[in-house]
């Protein structure tokens, strides 16, 4: 989730818990995954899109007991900011196109990521 507290937090719902937290810097107004889960889209009140790395890796070894490595959500782009909040983010169906949406601007942008 993300939102006013500028939080970015990653949930494991099943064992009711908070996995992973990091300070946005900006309250996020729209957030996606992409379809296979490997990029997290976030557009904030400043217009700025924010897009991660939110892969979740396995390790090779065994199978009992499996563990996963945490995504780092490291920035993998960050285009300048524009003119008016993020009002939605959304991928296509096969994740190579983002569209953003803002507020009060006459033309969104969609962008092959």
């Amino acid at each position: 989730s993300a939102g006013d507290d500028m939080m970015l937090q990653l949930y494991d719902f099943e064992k009711h818990e908070v996995l992973l937290v990091k300070d946005l810097g900006l309250e996020a107004s729209a957030i996606a995954f992409s379809p296979d889960g490997n990029l997290l889209a976030i557009g904030l009140v400043n217009g700025v899109l924010l897009v991660l790395d939110s892969q979740i890796q396995k390790p090779t070894f065994g199978t009992f007991h499996e563990t996963y490595l945490m995504p780092r959500f490291d920035v993998l782009m960050c285009p300048k900011e524009a003119k008016s909040a993020i009002l939605g983010v959304e991928f296509s169906g096969s994740g190579e196109m983002l569209a953003v949406s803002f507020d009060n601007e006459p033309d969104s942008v969609a962008q092959r990521v």
